[in-house]
């Protein structure tokens, strides 16, 4: 990806999101490759055509004008995505909150529903997405609900291609899957990011790779620099970030 896709993510590279969407395409040498779980990958990192589909239920939080964001998966809003809620946002004035003793929705606008997510309602719902593009997004209760929203425990799974941007610390997103970065993902670089000082970066020519720390692949992302990398994801969290040429 270029520098298209930083400035329509609009994240500050300090804190981060979503947060992790592309509108921008570039030419990769790797395709992406089909993640496990509900979703399905696709070659176009950009998030419309060719974009993920799948069913994604959590948190949903606000990533940059027309996307959101939950469990991990970036998706597009547009005037065409259906919303249902009622249970935290898009509550009509002077009536309460929908509940399980109080069950149904409030048919909501897209563009009602991004700007109360934006403005910092939490909103749990289930979105199906198709092509990278919201086209259901229905609220449910809280009550009852056991598992963490958002990203270790039954995080998304799969490995995903593309360039790798900062999203806040201790989270990367890569083809619009945020993950999250540990101690103990092993990174595997050199073509762009931890290029030992004096020494050329690696290229197809002169291949190989270089051992990096987390912490160091982390730091130089947040600075600023491009790297192309495929990602190994499981439970949210990545396993193996191993570069490759662009």
């Amino acid at each position: 990806m270029s520098q298209d896709l930083r400035t329509r993510i609009a994240v500050p590279l300090a804190a981060g999101l979503l947060l992790l969407g592309a509108t921008a395409c570039f030419d990769q040498s790797e395709p992406s490759n089909t993640p496990s779980g509900t979703s399905s990958g696709a070659e176009d990192p950009g998030g419309i055509e060719g974009g993920v589909s799948g069913t994604f239920e959590g948190e949903v939080s606000y990533l940059a004008p027309g996307e959101l964001i939950v469990n991990d998966q970036a998706f597009h809003v547009t005037e065409d995505t259906e919303v249902y809620a009622g249970y935290y946002a898009c509550v009509p004035e002077g009536e309460p909150a929908l509940t399980n003793d109080d069950p149904g929705y409030h048919e909501c606008t897209p563009e009602e529903y991004e700007r109360e997510i934006e403005q910092g309602v939490v909103s749990l719902a289930t979105v199906i997405v198709e092509g990278g593009v919201a086209v259901d997004i229905t609220e449910y209760s809280a009550e009852g609900q056991d598992t963490p929203q958002g990203g270790i425990e039954g995080g998304v799974s799969g490995t995903f291609s593309g360039e790798v941007i900062h999203l806040a610390p201790g989270e990367l997103i890569v083809n619009d899957q945020a993950f999250y970065i540990s101690e103990d993902t092993e990174v595997y670089a050199g073509y762009h990011a931890c290029v030992p000082e004096g020494q050329p970066a690696l290229t197809d020519d002169d291949p190989g790779y270089h051992e990096c720390a987390p912490e160091e692949y982390e730091r130089e992302i947040e600075q600023g620099v491009v790297s192309l990398a495929t990602v190994i994801v499981e439970n949210g969290v990545a396993v193996d970030i191993t570069e490759y040429s662009d």
